[in-house]
């Protein structure tokens, strides 16, 4: 047992310090230190635009080379790394914030010379202690908004920089108690079977929710605290917009000491039923690429980091956010 927990937490640390060696790596010794985080043939998912990228070659020049050029002082930071066991294999997910100085454009949006926040989220399965399989997200359209160039007006919540987690544990670089990690899971799942139900009455979330939590939302939903503001700002017209919303358990979802994720896609399927974020129902069938992170505490679940891609969902509803984004830059420019 001794020498297990060695191992997986060698495993740990060394991906977590390699995948921030990544960020800060330059030049032509960037490949070493990605060939010590990725296999060779990885298959990397990314949002909307970035798409599906098939061996580290092309994860070193069509992702992280235009982002190195975009932000040259690139520095990450992780609120949350879990590792756990789904469907046979060793997965490690984690979210939080790449920094930089926003120096060149990056997938078209517009650099603004200053600081900004990108907040990410990831899940990568391993195989023989490297990356081999990667879904990974990000804000885009809280970029977009930093850079003045918001497509969308923005959600019920509050948007901007969200906190990691108030007790700062984690980033879990040692194997957690097995006892802890089944409770944290166990509560995670029975509160994910009645969110499905059609009302608040009938979910009973206060059973497994603090009365203080707060919901970590991103841009075009924002923060919110609460139930009341959860179901205020983002669940209540969530359902009406999709009201036959279901998942089916089949993206990676694992727990680690008091936390639990639920990442990558497939995850969500609905139909667009009702407004949402101001567009009438389309009555289109829609697959959203949903992240989540939770934290436990006292029994009940206190935080929750959510992303969401956006860009990818408003294409399947007919509306492209990087066109619209482009119009408004484009005007900003001509009233410059």
């Amino acid at each position: 047992m001794g020498m297990a927990n060695h191992t997986d937490n060698d495993l740990r640390a060394g991906l977590h310090d390699g995948l921030a060696a990544a960020a800060r790596s330059r030049g032509a010794g960037r490949m070493d230190v990605l060939s010590r985080v990725f296999a060779p043939g990885i298959a990397w998912n990314g949002c909307h635009p970035l798409g599906r990228l098939d061996g580290i070659d092309a994860v070193e020049a069509r992702f992280l080379e235009p982002l190195h050029r975009s932000f040259p002082d690139l520095e990450r930071r992780d609120d949350v790394f879990l590792a756990g066991d789904f469907s046979g294999d060793r997965w490690i997910s984690a979210t939080g914030y790449y920094f930089g100085i926003f120096a060149e454009d990056w997938l078209g949006i517009p650099a603004t010379g200053r600081w900004v926040a990108l907040r990410f989220g990831e899940v990568y399965r391993l195989d023989a202690g490297r990356i081999a399989e990667a879904f990974v997200l990000f804000d885009l359209p809280d970029l977009m908004r930093q850079a003045g160039v918001a497509p969308w007006r923005g959600g019920a919540g509050i948007e901007g920089l969200v906190p990691g987690p108030a007790t700062r544990d984690g980033v879990r670089l040692a194997a957690s108690p097995a006892r802890e990690t089944a409770r944290t899971f166990d509560l995670v799942m029975a509160m994910l079977g009645p969110l499905f139900e059609r009302n608040r009455v009938a979910m009973g979330m206060e059973r497994y929710w603090s009365p203080d939590m707060m919901w970590y939302g991103p841009a075009l939903i924002g923060t919110t605290r609460g139930l009341d503001g959860f179901f205020r700002d983002h669940q209540t017209p969530w359902m009406r917009a999709f009201p036959d919303w279901q998942d089916g358990l089949e993206a990676p979802h694992f727990a680690d000491g008091p936390y639990a994720c639920y990442a990558g896609w497939p995850s969500i399927r609905a139909t667009h039923s009702g407004p949402f974020c101001g567009l009438d129902p389309t009555g289109r069938t829609l697959d959203i690429r949903v992240m989540d992170w939770w934290r436990r505490q006292d029994g009940l679940l206190t935080e929750n980091w959510v992303l969401l891609d956006f860009p990818d969902l408003f294409l399947q509803l007919g509306v492209d956010l990087f066109a619209l984004m482009r119009e408004r830059a484009g005007r900003r420019r001509v009233e410059q």
